[in-house]
């Protein structure tokens, strides 16, 4: 998911630099990512996990400086981009990741009872400083431009990519960078986790706030494909960890069976309603109103009735602040005046009931 994300808004403007920066930045994490499910699958089946860690530390190593420019440089900058300053940035994270297949990081990591045991040197340590220094430095400089600006919706992408970045950290350097210093690996995978936060922190301030100059619309495609692969992925999660009870898989691939088998279709309506409701300001579906309207209004006669039905159904689909009713007063075919009128619903009283002829400025404008 975090390649694709990376490719889809590096190919939405393959020009702009913090595309290109974030693009990389996604395939690194993507690497991390990769090492640390090598890690579990090369101990779960008993084979030798030592290069699975080396490749965790070296596309760990390869994070920082992309991480740095792309808070240099996001959302809008004023700096021109320069490639030496990437490059200087790169100077360290290359340091440290070409001795990352060599012993000096760690000599031996063993599996003894599905459990690993590591002899972490103190390079590792040093390494881990680094790390923490480059990440922290980039969320500070986030959290610099967010104080600073006045513009109301790189604000809210500030905060919102902010807040992405810290908890997707905060979760893979605890749990895959620093508690294996202590020998404490059981945990390790919780750690690729936290990129699934980021995911999900991204995705709505692209939806939210056209993160990256990108306009989400979610089609009946996409959340068939979305909902497809949520699916798979339960399934799969469900037999990787019950796959030691033969009965437990069974029962838990069963209730999930049952499960999805209610659940997909209100869950793809969800995706293609409910969320762009909640994701985009403005969302309405007309369809859904039309539909509602006249199901309503099939069998009302009273006028009072159907401008309460039609003001309800409006205020709960669009969230209108105010909702007044035009009606037509017509004599066969030919139209003999307008009426406007808004009433308080709720207190049952009427606000305004105003009469306008046909040479009425507004109503000739209309």
């Amino acid at each position: 998911l975090i390649i694709f994300l990376g490719y889809f808004i590096y190919f939405k403007n393959r020009s702009n630099r913090i595309n290109q920066i974030f693009f990389f930045l996604t395939m690194v994490i993507a690497g991390y990512v990769g090492g640390n499910f090598m890690i579990e699958f090369t101990s779960f089946y008993g084979f030798n996990a030592l290069f699975a860690q080396r490749l965790t530390i070296f596309f760990a190593a390869l994070h920082p400086p992309f991480l740095v420019a792309f808070a240099w440089y996001f959302p809008k900058t004023s700096i021109a981009f320069k490639l030496r300053h990437l490059l200087i940035l790169s100077i360290p994270a290359l340091f440290f990741s070409s001795i990352s297949f060599t012993p000096i990081y760690i000599k031996k990591l063993e599996v003894i009872n599905n459990v690993r045991y590591g002899n972490f040197e103190f390079a590792y340590k040093i390494f881990a400083c680094y790390f923490a220094i480059f990440v922290i430095y980039s969320f500070l400089t986030l959290y610099k431009k967010y104080l600073k600006t006045t513009n109301h919706i790189e604000k809210q992408q500030l905060l919102i990519t902010l807040i992405g970045f810290i908890i997707s950290y905060l979760i893979g350097s605890t749990f895959s960078l620093f508690l294996p210093i202590f020998n404490i690996h059981k945990y390790e995978l919780i750690g690729p986790i936290g990129v699934i936060t980021l995911l999900v922190f991204l995705a709505y301030a692209i939806t939210k706030t056209k993160l990256f100059d990108i306009t989400v619309i979610i089609k009946k495609t996409t959340s068939y494909l979305i909902t497809s692969l949520i699916i798979i992925s339960t399934f799969g999660l469900a037999a990787y960890y019950t796959s030691h009870n033969v009965f437990l898989n069974i029962f838990v691939v069963i209730t999930l069976g049952l499960f999805w088998s209610f659940a997909a279709v209100p869950f793809h309506k969800l995706l293609i309603t409910t969320t762009k409701r909640a994701f985009i300001k403005g969302y309405y579906d007309p369809d859904e109103v039309f539909k509602k309207i006249s199901k309503k209004l099939a069998n009302e006669e009273n006028r009072a009735k159907i401008f309460e039905i039609m003001a309800q159904v409006l205020d709960k689909q669009m969230q209108f602040e105010k909702i007044a009713t035009l009606v037509v007063i017509r004599d066969q075919d030919k139209i003999n005046k307008y009426i406007l009128v808004e009433t308080d619903f709720e207190n049952k009283q009427t606000l305004l009931d105003e009469s306008f002829e046909l040479k009425n400025e507004a109503i000739q404008l209309l």
